[in-house]
């Protein structure tokens, strides 16, 4: 399955890939967690693409775009596997589904056996967009501090500093979702 997957986040549309999987109800095979984003709804005024699966294929798309590199590419796929894990109570809405993201991706890592450095990636993806989503809430003249602290005092900040990846990850993601408004 892992070469497969590899494969697929070489081609040019790897979105086709999971779309072809998805027709045959085979996705759920080994890929459950992308399988549950099918039919979860997004607020629409920043998701007009429709559901959650929709959205995870389209930024994986544009990532393939921007980077030949698999493992950010991978990260791009796998970037909302939380909002699978939303009470369908409060849908539309996805609260903290960066933090329950992380068990998802944690999960189809180790079952799909993916290199250390893909699930690393992913998960420090996961770990800045919620360090980031809590910096954009300060004012203007306490960003660049606490952008310095979260870069020295977090466990992963010699990680993240170690390795620039998780910001270009953010980056691309957060560029994927401003071409999507």
């Amino acid at each position: 399955v892992l070469e497969e997957l590899k494969k697929a986040l070489k081609s040019d549309i790897p979105s086709i890939f999971f779309n072809i999987l998805k027709e045959l109800d085979l996705l759920d095979v080994h890929f459950k967690e992308l399988n549950d984003l099918i039919g979860i709804i997004q607020p629409i005024k920043y998701h007009p693409e429709g559901d959650a699966y929709t959205h995870s294929l389209i930024v994986l798309d544009n990532v393939a775009k921007m980077t030949k590199d698999e493992k950010i590419r991978f990260a791009g796929l796998v970037h909302d596997l939380g909002k699978g894990k939303t009470p369908k109570e409060i849908l539309p809405h996805h609260y903290n589904h960066e933090e329950n993201g992380i068990k998802p991706v944690r999960d189809l890592c180790n079952r799909l056996k993916v290199p250390n450095s893909w699930k690393k990636l992913a998960i420090i993806s996961r770990y800045y967009r919620i360090r980031r989503k809590s910096l954009m809430k300060r004012n203007d003249s306490t960003k660049q501090e606490a952008r310095k602290q979260m870069m020295v005092s977090q466990p992963v900040g010699k990680v993240i500093l170690k390795m620039a990846i998780p910001t270009i990850v953010a980056f691309l993601i957060n560029s994927i979702y401003s071409l999507a408004d």
